[in-house]
């Protein structure tokens, strides 16, 4: 779970190093390569409140957190025909420990951006959605890191039913190759390939030993993409679709694996942001196919629904975000449904220091298709957050 929280803030990791890329400083050179650092440390005061304390989900419901940092280091150079290559790694930081959340190598230049490693995929990247309305960690993308007992109770995997970025759970930063072209017209194309999920660094007998966990994998996972960046007056649009597709892995053969033979993947996502004024205005559909749906079986994989809203004004910004995702589980069952709310404040203090405060509500019905409530179908949280930045 520790390491779906990690995947539920990749994209928003990913546009905090983009942001801060022009204050990133150069720690050391050498003759091959030049070298810059950046990252970020999260620490939160949080109330959460889940029905199924009783069961010890959560404890006291109240606690002090650092629940992620980050530091990316990045070793770039030029040929002398203008080609930029090198690598980066992303080393998240967890109380406990250290850990490389992402390792990858690129080669960019005027036919665009290659990029070979442990990374998100295209699809991931480039898309767009709600949670571009989104300055605080209400949103659409997780955030909160720590209502994942809204996730794990009751056995129901409802991460592609409460955020944005479902890739995160079907391919994540598996050893992937992925190309993103240059910007024309202010359209952008990608497209990117993972043999199998869950497989990171030198790791076959881990992406084995997790797939006999989670009973399936997918394999030969492939997606393409494109979106439109453009102005119109002081109004400016943003959009994206992407199509993500593979084979499904069976496990019978792997140690403690079930055999569970799945259906193919198709997974469709949409998405759009408009900003005008201070106010940016966005919102995400998501159409999951099959996904998680075992062979010749019924139900399917569910639809994810969300759209945000934020004013920024000085150093202050609002915002606000309500999805919903549904899915059915087979056709004696009733569709279960996602409810989530959340509104939040960020003030910036200083450059690279933000606090901010969030109040996010979470809500279930008809678990797994069953009409009785179970642990965990509630959830709240108030989160006050301190971040710095580098």
């Amino acid at each position: 779970m520790k390491k779906m929280l990690m995947a539920s803030t990749a994209i928003a990791g990913a546009s905090l190093f983009a942001a801060s890329a022009a204050t990133a400083g150069t720690v050391g050179t050498k003759d091959t390569m030049n070298v810059s650092m950046s990252g970020y440390h999260v620490f939160q005061m949080r109330q959460i409140d889940v029905d199924a304390r009783e069961n010890n989900v959560i404890g006291r419901g109240y606690s002090f957190q650092s629940p992620e940092g980050e530091i990316k280091i990045d070793a770039n150079a030029k040929t002398d025909g203008g080609i930029t290559y090198g690598f980066y790694v992303e080393m998240g930081l967890e109380g406990a420990g250290i850990s490389s959340d992402e390792l990858a190598g690129y080669i960019k230049g005027d036919f665009g951006t290659l990029t070979f490693g442990n990374d998100d995929g295209a699809a991931n990247v480039m898309q767009i959605g709600a949670y571009n309305a989104n300055g605080t960690y209400q949103g659409t993308l997780g955030g909160t890191f720590g209502l994942a007992a809204f996730e794990g109770t009751a056995g129901a995997s409802d991460h592609h039913l409460i955020r944005d970025d479902v890739e995160q759970v079907i391919y994540g930063d598996g050893n992937k190759i992925r190309y993103i072209s240059p910007r024309f017209s202010g359209f952008q194309i990608g497209a990117s390939w993972t043999p199998e999920t869950q497989s990171e660094g030198d790791s076959m007998n881990d992406a084995n030993g997790n797939m006999a966990a989670q009973g399936f994998a997918y394999e030969n996972v492939g997606d393409i993409a494109v979106n439109y960046v453009g102005e119109f007056g002081d109004v400016g649009v943003k959009a994206s679709a992407a199509y993500i597709f593979s084979d499904d892995q069976e496990t019978s053969g792997l140690a403690g694996g079930n055999g569970i033979a799945m259906e193919d993947l198709g997974l469709t996502k949409l998405g759009v942001s408009v900003s005008t004024a201070g106010f940016t205005v966005a919102a995400s559909y998501n159409h999951n196919g099959d996904f998680g749906v075992a062979r010749n079986g019924l139900g399917d994989g569910g639809r994810w629904m969300g759209i945000g809203a934020m004013y920024q004004m000085g150093p202050w910004t609002f915002n606000a975000s309500a999805a919903r995702g549904k899915q059915k589980f087979g056709e004696a069952l009733l569709e279960q449904t996602n409810n989530r709310f959340g509104i939040g404040a960020k003030y910036a203090v200083a450059p690279g220091w933000d606090i901010m405060a969030d109040y996010l509500d979470l809500s279930r019905e008809n678990n797994n298709g069953a009409a009785t409530p179970a642990d965990g179908d509630d959830a709240s949280a108030f989160i006050f957050s301190n971040k710095f930045t580098f």
